[in-house]
């Protein structure tokens, strides 16, 4: 909490480029996904657990929805 954080998603099988997006939920204020799958930014404050459901597409248009579980917790 308070510094910068990156995650990059990680997806295995299909034809890359992969576009990623948020269909269900958000993330806790100031976290952002970028379309290539980078999830970051620098949260200042405690969030219970919230779920965030991002949709990964493929070159081919196949597409898969998981669910993420995000909390945000003091140091």
């Amino acid at each position: 909490m308070g510094e910068p954080r990156q995650v990059d998603l990680q997806v295995s099988g299909g034809t890359p480029p992969y576009h990623f997006e948020i269909t269900q939920g958000e993330f806790p204020e100031a976290l952002n996904l970028s379309a290539e799958g980078t999830i970051s930014g620098t949260v200042t404050k405690v969030v219970d657990d919230t779920t965030v459901f991002i949709k990964v597409t493929d070159e081919e248009g196949a597409s898969l929805t998981q669910a993420f579980d995000v909390q945000v917790s003091e140091p």
